[in-house]
């Protein structure tokens, strides 16, 4: 197995020699002839290649300008979809937070994830917040007397009442004359 290895690469290997009846047999004007053709096939070659390579330039703009389009479109897309996740999200926070009675400078506290985690927040935080307006103010207790009714507790005497008529220098002069 070895040996065929052996042999198949040596004759691979070895390049062609030419012999001395191929050089004897050697017809310069076919030779030319051989050249010129190759060299019209290769200069016909080289001016389509060119031709095409312009093609191949606007197919690339092309695509580009289609490509940049539709990247602009995917762009818009996704920041819609992010507004309106955004917008989803704010009204979520602002309808528990009025559902819960919390006030506009606690709205940050809530925070964001899914409505449930955001109930929880609200629900802990109204809890906290009725907690702490209840230990610190209390509201007065009520009372069954009124302002009109009140007097000095050092003085007896009820309060004379100002008098409810116009001062005469403030009565019109075709008052006086009726």
């Amino acid at each position: 197995m070895s040996e065929t290895t052996v042999e198949q690469a040596s004759e691979v290997e070895a390049p062609e020699v030419e012999t001395d009846e191929t050089a004897e047999n050697f017809d310069a004007k076919r030779a030319m002839d051989k050249i010129a053709k190759a060299n019209s096939e290769a200069k016909g070659l080289r001016s389509r290649v060119k031709e095409l390579e312009t093609y191949e330039a606007k197919v690339r703009e092309l695509e580009e300008s289609q490509k940049s389009e539709q990247q602009k479109v995917i762009e818009r897309a996704e920041k819609a979809e992010q507004d309106a996740n955004a917008a989803r999200s704010e009204l979520i926070r602002e309808r528990i937070a009025r559902r819960h009675g919390i006030a506009d400078e606690d709205m940050d506290l809530l925070g964001s994830g899914t409505e449930e985690e955001i109930e929880g927040r609200a629900k802990r935080l109204a809890a906290l917040s009725a907690a702490a307006a209840g230990t610190d103010e209390t509201p007065a207790p009520p009372t069954s007397r009124t302002a009109e009714k009140l007097r000095p507790g050092a003085s007896p005497k009820t309060p004379t009442e100002a008098p409810k008529s116009y001062p005469a220098g403030w009565l019109p002069a075709a008052a006086e004359s009726s």
